[in-house]
């Protein structure tokens, strides 16, 4: 085992280290890159070595800069031989010793399946003469007949002994004899009819069709592209489907599929260990680069696989004819020799601090250099100094932006915007780096001096008093800082926090200073012993310098398939550089679009990088063919899934906060250390976690009817939160319709960001049944005007297809948290209907056993927790709580896959998750909507949570590692503002230092009485929602006691009448046929504690029909609805109730009192017999 370590923060990490020191002795060299290659077009032309090719194989001898061997494999959908042959033929024409176990070819991997067919018979097919026989020979434990048993055994019966599979291990040499021989006993046409028939009740395919090299095309010495098994592939399938009406499913190994490289790493593995004389267990997988000339099997494979890939130009691929490869490479090289040179180089990376005089004298002249008070090259020392202690923090793109920029130019010119994200840098600035390079350039300047013996000293109100304590703490250092008395207490308590020493003075500079240099000569005398040095807060050449390593992430290049594409992969911002590959003046765009173009690197003067990709092996289980299908969705639909929906959806971050480790860990009593990671879905398209489930389901539907045009396809759902917008976004991408129902009370934010991305949106009664009929109605009117569509309804979360989908952030979760060294033992989500727990806990139970996976929910909807404890599905009725994607019951489908997979469901309060919500926004600097901020909410305050902490960690010696999914971040900002200022500020979660050094939460505030969102417009919403439904005891809920009603019709109620009206309406709505509208719910101009709503009543009155439009003015206070004003055309309404006298009604003034004393008598009618 290696003392290797480093910590990978949003899909970056430190360049390898090539110099590990081995437990067991002295240092020893390690390979920084390993590699793959193809053969033909790589390695070999036909049978002729390629010339690098020899100069290749003398670098991975050791004839390198190392000294050491350099681990490789030949991986090629090539075979029709034995590995051994192929290992022999190939060290004779490369001059080289090339082993057997280096030798991966398309069938190799073939040796994996040999126990499922034990004892059964197997078709291999492909290959010259009987070279498919020896083959499968060599395939142990295939049984190998002797010369003897040849000449005497009689050919099989296989009318009572099946052929159970169909292998193609090579390229088919008569195509027409091949096709008929497999459609034959595909077809069963050898087996006794009823053997055959009970053969297809157990499995409707039930002989294994197998595939082992999926190219269509491969080229060797000839002087054109010949057709490969792939092309065998496609006649069999066009043949098979011609005379029986579908295609028959198969197994595809090889290039490109996950397998044959899962194989081909655990290859390269062994070879590690045995060059690093170490155990499996303890090698340390460097990148791996594959080197191919095919883009559609070698460069899509191992791009896939999270390999490097380099695409060379002497095999398939052609770059002379101007078409960029179909999967773009991490470089391009004109042969073999060029790529392994390039590869190793960028794998052996040169300390920051030799590179820095280099790029000076490159970058700019010498009598530049230190014109100023910091150059370039001390921003790239500064660089290497504190990589190790700050984030690489991640750079986004918004299309929105793009366009506002771009309108912005008047349309003259396209302007794409790219955006470095210092807000989640540690303490939430970029103030860190330069503080951090201060204090370490100031301990290298004293070397060996202990970091205990320095105390940094500085004046500040904002982020560098921050950023100097948090540095300060992270080396051992001390620090003194002297903060305005004017300064918010947040800010003093988060630098108290940090471990500084805080002095308060007069918020003026003079005061300031004076204040500072008077600590520092206290600091002097009370601790002679300590260095003390002042850190200013940005007119400092280590500030500069240290500010400056941002820009450094910036990569710059000249080749748009390689450089430009890479780091746009990889999430960095980029610059295209014209003194190479990319020629601007032939007017073509790059068809990878950088940051930003620059005539040469002088206009760009920043070093350029390399991603290093690490690659996280998950083990995937075998699992029973019962446990496999026993629910709507498996594992290995969410994997599938995840190979579907990669290219459309982001990979989003992973993020860690010191701070909340340390509130966990407080929360658990000190019992057991505690480390969270957070999956930021907020960071999504749509801002949500839902456009996963609804890009699969569309995508599995259009592959379903495979041919058809994406334009027929309409989905269509109902829903008033961020599946609307998933479905509206995902329908658009792939260029689909999308017809969206909608409640009439959704916030028109909402439903203009569903139009936007191009659905069709019809309004409805804010009611489950009307939203089902009019979607129903909907579907009935697309196929009545639209019969060449197809219209599938697509559910927010009960469907296999949305389950998978949300099912793949587990995937990325586990592989993400690998890699940042925090490994999950637990996996938390929110849960609402249960699509996203439910998925979740299907990949993670399936691709870790032994995580425990937990649901987090409102205690005011807790109908998820009830349902789990009790075993029994429970609706939900009624929910109390603002966390408004939370409201839905379980489904039929999540519900049992939550009860076999989930090891618990908790519960917490709107105070806790209002904390906890105020924690993420303040802290972590994430915008993230209520519903998010549940399992961190559970994690901090549940008791129940702890006590099952407890249990998990019994055993463990090591930190507990805690995934929770922030699952979205869209939110209306009032709400948000009005929850996060509904708790006292700071006092959740401010941290001061204890006289063990341990940080401590300050004492917690008086919960405030904290249900939902209590703006006019929000309670207005909830008050018609209710009055919608139907639902009287929600409205009396929102009503303040002194609640008063005035309109034309009744005049002025208060008290028990007021509500009383509302009682008599809803009771008899189904009666009177009533339907209530909301069109639209706005804050009044004129009074910031009203709301104005315009709806649409409609009933029967007296047996006639009656349409009302109707303005209520709602007047809130403290959360509850005190008074409510309706106005509306009376005459009009009048003789549509009314008639003759309705119409005299509403045009003679004296006659209203007549009618509103009618409509009071039978008002007070009703109270008499149902009272309140």
């Amino acid at each position: 085992m290696y003392g290797f370590l480093f910590r990978h923060d949003y899909g970056c990490s430190l360049p390898p280290c090539i110099v590990l020191r081995s437990l067991h002795g002295g240092p020893r060299r390690t390979p920084p890159v390993v590699f793959a290659f193809d053969i033909d077009g790589v390695l070999l032309r036909g049978h002729t070595p390629i010339p690098a090719a020899y100069e290749v194989m003398k670098i991975l001898g050791g004839q390198n800069e190392l000294g050491i061997k350099i681990p490789f494999i030949t991986l090629t959908n090539g075979g029709g031989v034995i590995e051994d042959a192929r290992a022999k033929e190939l060290s004779a024409q490369l001059d080289t010793t090339i082993k057997t176990s280096q030798v991966i070819q398309a069938h190799t991997i073939i040796r994996s399946l040999v126990p499922k067919y034990k004892g059964k018979s197997v078709l291999v097919l492909g290959g010259i003469g009987d070279s498919v026989r020896r083959v499968a020979e060599r395939i142990s434990p295939f049984y190998t007949l002797t010369e003897e048993e040849r000449s005497t055994t009689r050919a099989a019966d296989f009318s009572t002994t099946p052929i159970h599979a169909v292998m193609v291990f090579h390229d088919p040499r008569n195509w027409m004899l091949d096709t008929q021989v497999v459609c034959d006993v595909l077809q069963g046409r050898y087996v006794e009819s009823s053997l055959w028939k009970k053969m297809k009740q157990e499995n409707p395919n039930p002989v294994d069709l197998i595939f082992c090299n999926p190219d269509l095309i491969w080229r060797a010495a000839f002087p054109h592209p010949r057709l490969g098994q792939g092309g065998f592939i496609t006649a069999f399938q066009a043949v098979y489907q011609a005379q029986f009406g579908k295609t028959y499913p198969f197994t595809q190994y090889g290039k490109p599929y996950k397998d044959t490289y899962d194989w081909a790493k655990a290859v390269l593995r062994n070879q590690l260990a045995e060059i690093e004389q170490t155990d499996l267990d303890h090698v340390g997988m460097p990148p791996i680069y594959m080197i191919g000339d095919n883009p559609e099997s070698d460069i899509a494979g191992a791009n896939g696989a999270g390999w490097g890939s380099i695409l060379v130009h002497t095999g398939v691929y052609d770059p002379t004819t101007g078409v960029p490869p179909t999967h773009t490479p991490t470089h391009q090289a004109k042969d073999v020799g060029e790529a392994v040179r390039w590869a190793l180089n960028h794998g052996i990376l040169k300390p920051f601090g030799e590179l820095a005089a280099t790029w000076t004298s490159f970058i700019m002249p010498a009598e530049l250099a230190h014109e100023h008070a910091a150059s370039v090259s001390d921003v790239l020392l500064a660089m290497g100094v504190i990589r190790s202690h700050v984030h690489r923090t991640p750079v986004m793109t918004s299309k929105t932006a793009d366009q506002l920029a771009t309108s912005a130019q008047q349309g003259n010119f396209p302007v794409r915007l790219v955006f470095k994200c210092e807000n989640l840098q540690k303490i939430g600035a970029f103030k860190i780096r330069g503080a951090t390079n201060a204090i370490l350039q100031i301990l290298k300047s004293h070397s060996g001096r202990n970091p205990a013996s320095l105390t940094v000293v500085t004046h500040s109100s904002g982020n560098h008093a921050q950023a100097l304590a948090y540095a300060a703490r992270s080396v051992g250092a001390r620090a003194c800082i002297i903060m305005p008395s004017n300064a918010t207490p947040a800010k003093i308590a988060a630098v108290r926090g940090y471990g500084a020493i805080v002095t308060l003075c007069e918020p003026i500079l003079s005061t300031r200073e004076e204040t500072m240099q008077r600590v520092i000569e206290e600091e002097r005398l009370s601790h002679p012993e300590q260095l003390v040095e002042i850190v200013p807060s940005y007119d400092d050449p280590r500030i500069i310098s240290g500010q400056g390593t941002l820009a450094v992430d910036y990569m710059i290049g000249d080749n748009p398939e390689s450089d430009i594409a890479g780091a746009n992969g990889a999430g960095w911002a980029s610059i295209l550089v014209h003194t190479g590959v990319y020629d601007p003046t032939t007017g073509i765009p790059p068809t990878h679009i950088p940051s930003h173009q620059a005539k040469d690197v002088g206009e760009a003067p920043w070093m350029k990088s390399k991603v290093l990709d690490i690659d996280i092996a998950c083990n995937y289980p075998s699992m029973s063919t019962e446990a496999a299908y026993k629910h709507a969705a498996s594992v290995s639909d969410v994997l599938l899934a995840l190979g579907m929906i990669r290219s459309h959806v982001h990979r989003t971050p992973v993020m860690t906060s010191t701070t909340a480790d340390q509130l966990a860990t407080n929360a658990q009593q000190g019992n057991f250390p505690v480390q969270l990671v957070f999956k930021c879905e907020n960071l999504q398209k749509i801002g949500a976690f839902k456009i996963r489930g609804a890009t699969n389901a569309i995508l599995q539907i259009l592959q379903s009817h495979p041919g058809r045009n994406p334009a027929s396809l309409t989905v269509v759902t109902h829903s008033s939160g961020n599946h609307a917008q998933a479905l509206a976004y995902a329908a658009r991408s792939v260029g689909a319709r999308a017809c969206i129902i909608m409640p009439s009370n959704a916030t028109p934010a909402k439903i203009a960001a569903v139009r936007g991305y191009g659905a069709i949106v019809t309004l409805c009664e804010p009611v489950l049944s009307a939203r089902e009929e009019t979607m129903h109605r909907v579907i009935e009117e697309e196929r009545v005007l639209r019969p060449e569509q197809l219209v599938e309804i697509v559910p927010s979360y009960d469907d296999p297809r949305i389950i998978s989908g949300q099912g793949t952030l587990a995937v990325e979760f586990l592989e993400q948290a690998e890699q940042i060294g925090r490994p999950l033992d637990v996996l938390i989500t929110p849960i609402g209907g249960g699509g996203m727990l439910s998925g979740c806990s299907l990949a993670a139970t399936g691709l870790k056993p032994g995580i425990k996976v937990v649901g987090a929910e409102p205690a005011g909807s807790g109908d998820a927790y009830e349902s789990f404890n009790t075993k029994t599905w429970v609706p939900s009725v009624n929910p109390q709580t603002f966390c408004d994607g939370l409201l839905t019951s379980t489904g039929k489908l999540t519900f049992p896959i939550i009860l076999d997979h989930v090891d618990a469901i908790f519960t917490a309060t709107e105070e806790q998750i209002a904390y906890a919500m105020k924690f993420v926004w303040e802290r972590m600097k994430l915008v993230i909507e209520p519903s998010s901020a549940v399992p961190l909410a559970v994690v901090l305050y549940s008791s129940g949570f702890r006590e099952a902490v407890a249990r998990w960690s019994a055993d463990k010696q090591v930190p507990l590692n805690i995934g929770i999914v922030i699952s979205g971040g869209n939110v209306d900002m009032q709400t948000a503002l009005n929850i996060i200022n509904s708790v006292s500020e700071g006092t959740c979660y401010l941290l001061w230092p204890s006289s063990t050094g341990t940080l401590q939460p300050l004492a917690t505030p008086a919960i405030l009485n904290l249900r939902m969102d209590q703006s006019p417009v929000a309670v207005a919403t909830k008050w018609f929602e209710a009055y919608s439904a139907g639902d009287f005891e929600g409205m009396k809920s929102l009503a303040a006691d002194d609640y008063t009603f005035e309109d034309p019709a009744f005049g002025k109620l208060e008290g028990e009448r007021a509500l009383g009206m509302y009682k008599m309406f809803t009771s008899t709505r189904d009666k009177t046929e009533a339907v209530w509208n909301v069109h639209d719910v706005k804050a009044s101009e004129s009074d910031p504690q009203r709301a104005v709503v315009q709806f649409e009543a409609i009933y029967k009155f007296n047996g006639r029909p009656v349409t009302n439009q109707i303005t209520s003015s709602i007047l809130v206070v403290d959360g509850k609805v005190k008074e409510q004003v309706d106005s509306f055309d009376v005459p009009k309404w009048a003789e549509q109730s009314l008639g003759l006298f309705g119409w005299l009604f509403g045009n003679f003034s004296f006659l209203q009192n007549t009618v509103q004393k009618k409509a009071n008598t039978s008002l007070d009618g009703f109270i008499s017999k149902h009272p309140l």
